[in-house]
C-alpha cells in the first residue's frame, strides 16, 4: 500500500511539473536593447524593443509593461502599448522609451527597468527580464550651493565660508573621497570628505581669522578636488576686502636699581594699517631734569605745578611694530665720591677688625697641596682659633702634612673633614695650614674645593669668616 502511494505522489508531481512547463512555454519573448547610454544633459533618448510571439493556438492578449529599477525615476519611462492582442504564431514588437530630463541633479550610474510580459488571463505565466543602461555625465560633482563671504570684513570678524555639493559621477553607486581648498590670501585651509555616495550631497564650511590681515583686497577661491587625482572638479571664487582699523596699546615699564631708574614708553600699532600720528608722555618733577639722560630728546615740553610733561611724536607706525622712548634718572654722578669713601673705609675696617682665611692650591707631581693661611688683623689678641676645611669624597687626603698635623680628622661618605686649633693669636701673627690630596680615581679637568671656614673669639665675641673656595687640577 506505501508503494502505491509512492507512486502516485510522482506521478501527481510530474504531472504538475509537465503542466507548468507547458504553460511557461506557452509564448516565446525577445527583448533587444537599442540604446545603453543616455546623455541627460542633451535630452536624449533611450529605447528597449520588446519582441513577443505567441506559441498559443488560439488569440490571445498580453500585457508588456515594467517595473522600475532602484534610484530611477518613474516619469523617465513611457511605453508605446501595454496590452496587444496576438494571433497564433505572430509576433508583435514594443517599445518602451526612456527620456531623462533636462535635469543637471541627475546622478551618472547605471539604471534599469524590469521589463516583463504575460498572458492577461494568466498573470502568473509570466516571463521577465532586467535590462540597464548606463547614465553619463562630465561632470563629477555639481556645487548646489555656496556660502558667499560678504563684500568686506573689519580685522575682529571671521570670515565663514560653506559649500554644498552633490557626487554625480561614480558609477554603480560607489563612494568617493574629495578634498577641499579654501583660499584667501595666501592662507590655505584643507578640508577632507570621505566616501561620499553617489546622489548624496555635503556640507563643508570652514572659517578664516583675519586678525592678523593687512587693511586691502584679498582673493578667495573655494576648489573641491578628487582626492585620488587631485584634478579640481569644481571651483568658487570672489574677492574679499579687509576693512582699515586703527588701533595701538601703550604701556610703561619702570627699571629700578639702587640711584637710578629707567623708563621705557611703549606703543604697539595692533591695528592692520599704518597709525599716521600719535605721541608717548611721561612726567618727570623739576629737580630730577638735571640727571636725566635723554635717549631720544622731547619733541616738546609742558610746565606744569612743579612738574613737566615730556611729550614725544610717533609717526608712520607700520602694522604689529612697536616703538619706545627711554630715559634714565641717575644720581650716581652726585655720590660717587662717597660711595669710594665708603668702600675704601669698609676695606680698611675689615682689615683692622677681622682674622682673614684664604685658601690656594699647589699643584705637585702625584698630589696637589692646599694651603689655608689666616692673619690677624684686628689689632688685638684673639682666642680659641679653630680652622675647619673639607675634602671632597672624589679625592683622599695623604697622611703626610707639611705643616701643623690636624687635631682632628673626620672621615664620613662625603668626605674628609679636618680641624686646626689655635689657642691665641697675637696681632699681626700669620699661620699657614698645608695638607695634600690626591685624586681616588682618574680625573679629567678639575674638581672644586670648598671654602674653609674660620671661628675665632675676641673680646668674649665669637666671630665666623670663610675663604674663597679653589678649583683643584690633577691633570
Amino acid at each position: 500500500m506505501e508503494k502505491y502511494r509512492k507512486i502516485l505522489l510522482i506521478l501527481s508531481f510530474l504531472f504538475l511539473f509537465f503542466v507548468n512547463a507547458a504553460a511557461q512555454e506557452g509564448f516565446e519573448v525577445d527583448i533587444e536593447r537599442v540604446q545603453t547610454e543616455i546623455y541627460p544633459t542633451r535630452g536624449d533618448v533611450g529605447e528597449f524593443r520588446i519582441n513577443v510571439t505567441s506559441n498559443f493556438n488560439q488569440s490571445k492578449t498580453f500585457s508588456i509593461g515594467y517595473n522600475t529599477g532602484t534610484a530611477t525615476d518613474s516619469s523617465w519611462y513611457f511605453l508605446d502599448n501595454s496590452f496587444v492582442r496576438i494571433e497564433p504564431n505572430e509576433s508583435h514588437v514594443s517599445s518602451l522609451y526612456v527620456e531623462l530630463s533636462e535635469d543637471d541633479d541627475v546622478v551618472a550610474g547605471n539604471r534599469g527597468p524590469e521589463v516583463y510580459v504575460y498572458p492577461a488571463e494568466n498573470p502568473s505565466n509570466k516571463y521577465s527580464e532586467l535590462v540597464t543602461f548606463r547614465i553619463r555625465r562630465e561632470e563629477v560633482i555639481l556645487i548646489t550651493d555656496f556660502k558667499s563671504p560678504k563684500s568686506s570684513y573689519d580685522p575682529d570678524e571671521p570670515v565663514e565660508l560653506g559649500i554644498t555639493f552633490r557626487n554625480v559621477v561614480q558609477e554603480d553607486y560607489d563612494a568617493n573621497t574629495f578634498e577641499v581648498d579654501f583660499k584667501l590670501g595666501s592662507e590655505t585651509i584643507t578640508e577632507s570628505v570621505s566616501d561620499l555616495d553617489s546622489g548624496d550631497d555635503t556640507t563643508v564650511s570652514t572659517s578664516f581669522d583675519i586678525t592678523d590681515y593687512d587693511a586691502g583686497d584679498y582673493n578667495l577661491l573655494v576648489e573641491v578636488k578628487d582626492f585620488d587625482t587631485g584634478e579640481v572638479i569644481g571651483d568658487k571664487s570672489g574677492t574679499v576686502r579687509v576693512n582699515e582699523f586703527e588701533r595701538y596699546s601703550k604701556d610703561v615699564v619702570d627699571e629700578d636699581g639702587l640711584l637710578w631708574e629707567r623708563k621705557n614708553l611703549t606703543i604697539l600699532n595692533t591695528g592692520n594699517t599704518i597709525l599716521r600720528s600719535e605721541n608717548l608722555s611721561s612726567t618727570v618733577t623739576w629737580y630730577e631734569m638735571p640727571f636725566i639722560t635723554f635717549e631720544r630728546e622731547p619733541d616738546f615740553v609742558d610746565d606744569l605745578d612743579g612738574e613737566k610733561k615730556l611729550y614725544w611724536e610717533v609717526n608712520d607706525l607700520d602694522r604689529n611694530n612697536m616703538a619706545y622712548i627711554s630715559y634714565s634718572t641717575n644720581y650716581w654722578s652726585a655720590v660717587i665720591v662717597l660711595m669710594i669713601v665708603g668702600v675704601v673705609s669698609l676695606i680698611v675696617y675689615k682689615q683692622l677688625h677681622s682674622v682673614s682665611v684664604v685658601k690656594f692650591v699647589k699643584r705637585g707631581e702625584r698630589s696637589v697641596s692646599v694651603n689655608v693661611r689666616i692673619r690677624n688683623n684686628t689689632g688685638r689678641r684673639v682666642e680659641n682659633v679653630r680652622v675647619e676645611d673639607f675634602v671632597p669624597g672624589i679625592a683622599s687626603l695623604v697622611n703626610k702634612f707639611d705643616s701643623k698635623n690636624p687635631d682632628r680628622i673626620q672621615k664620613n661618605d662625603e668626605g674628609t673633614r679636618i680641624q686646626w686649633n689655635v689657642s691665641e693669636m697675637e696681632p699681626s701673627e700669620e699661620r699657614i695650614f698645608v695638607y695634600n690630596i690626591k685624586p681616588r680615581i682618574r680625573v679629567e679637568g678639575s674638581i672644586n674645593l670648598p671654602e674653609a671656614k674660620l671661628v675665632y673669639e675676641i673680646d668674649g665675641r665669637r666671630l665666623r669668616e670663610e675663604s674663597h673656595s679653589v678649583s683643584a687640577d690633577f691633570t
